[in-house]
């Protein structure tokens, strides 16, 4: 059997992946242009792994430099 690839996150998995919390998460949506994480119709949100590799330098910038 091929493995799949996982191609979207919750918030939750987002949240254990990066160290962030939620609110935090949708702030960030607000402030950057690049993230926009896909929504379902509930206004779930769900994150690829670019945008956990673009949180993770955003969280790095902000408290290593």
């Amino acid at each position: 059997m091929e493995d799949v690839k996982k191609v979207y996150f919750s918030l939750k998995e987002t949240m254990t992946e990066t160290g962030l919390p939620a609110p935090t998460l949708r702030y960030w949506e607000g402030q950057f242009e690049k993230l926009n994480p896909r929504k379902d119709g509930h206004g779930n949100r769900y994150y690829t792994e670019d945008d956990i590799a673009f949180l993770k330098q955003v969280k790095f910038i902000r408290d290593e430099l």
